[in-house]
Order: C-alpha cells, then structure tokens, then sequence
C-alpha cells in the first residue's frame, strides 16, 4: 500500500478504497497502524469532511523503498529455478489470463449489490451474472504478474 501512496502526492481515502478493492474497515485499520508508525498522515477533505486526504510521509516513501529492495529479493529467489525459456512462457501466460480476465469480468465498481454491500465473486455467482472471479483476481494475477516483470528486468539489468 505505501508503493501505491509513494506513487500519489495525496490521495482521497475512497479513491485508494476502490483502487485496492478493499472493505473500508479494513484499510482504515491498515491506515491506521501506516499512521501510528508515521509512515502516512491523514487529513479530513475540505470538500467533504466524511473523507480524508492520505499523503505519505518522508518515513513511509523510505519503508516503501525497503519494501520494493526486500520484494525484488524474493522475487528473484521465487523465478530462479526457472529457465529463460520458462520465464518467457511464464510471463506470456500471466499477461493471456489478465487480458481474458479483464474482458470478462465486469469493472470493481459494478461489483455492489443494490444496497452498496460487495459481492464477493471467488467460487460463487453473485447474482450478477455467472463471473467466477472478480477484480481480486484480477488484482492477485496483476501482482504476480509485476512481480515476474520485477525479477526479469532486474535480471537483464545485472547481466
């Protein structure tokens, strides 16, 4: 999450909410631990005193560039038993199943029933058509998916 807020000058808390597609009580709980340890600060929107503007302090960017130099490890230590071949079928398979993924699947914000609570699409229709994933799915394959292309182009850059 503080990649993500790294990224942003400020960010509106329901704009990040539905980028991450996550419940609001659990980024508030997430926010809340960034803010206790100084890595975010939080305040209330001038246009709408219900929200909050997130900006990243100076100790959060630093923890998200420990973040990204410990998440470069790992991903080359997870990708390494691979060979070249099979890191290029790897990474050609990841971007097939995003692109199917994100043609079949309805946008996160259609993802609410007629009373605004979230339909969880993993496993179950929804009631809104037979989708057998939704936008996490699409978010979690996204993520190995950035992960592979992390791991590759460190790997070209130290070769």
């Amino acid at each position: 999450m503080l990649a993500v807020l790294k990224e942003k000058e400020s960010i509106n808390q329901r704009e990040l909410q539905e980028m991450l597609d996550v419940r609001s009580a659990s980024l508030s709980e997430i926010l809340g631990k960034l803010e206790r340890n100084s890595c975010i600060i939080r305040e209330r929107s001038d246009q709408d005193k219900r929200n909050c503007i997130i900006s990243v302090t100076e100790q959060g960017r630093a923890a998200a560039e420990d973040h990204k130099r410990e998440h470069l490890q790992n991903a080359e230590a997870i990708f390494t038993p691979l060979s070249t071949d099979e890191r290029q079928q790897l990474g050609q398979l990841l971007n097939k199943i995003i692109i199917t993924l994100e043609k079949d699947i309805p946008e996160t914000k259609s993802r609410h029933d007629h009373h605004g609570h979230r339909h969880c699409h993993h496993g179950h229709d929804g009631g809104h058509g037979n989708q057998k994933c939704g936008a996490g799915c699409i978010f979690l394959i996204r993520g190995w998916y950035a992960l592979f292309k992390m791991a590759q182009h460190n790997s070209h850059s130290s070769a």
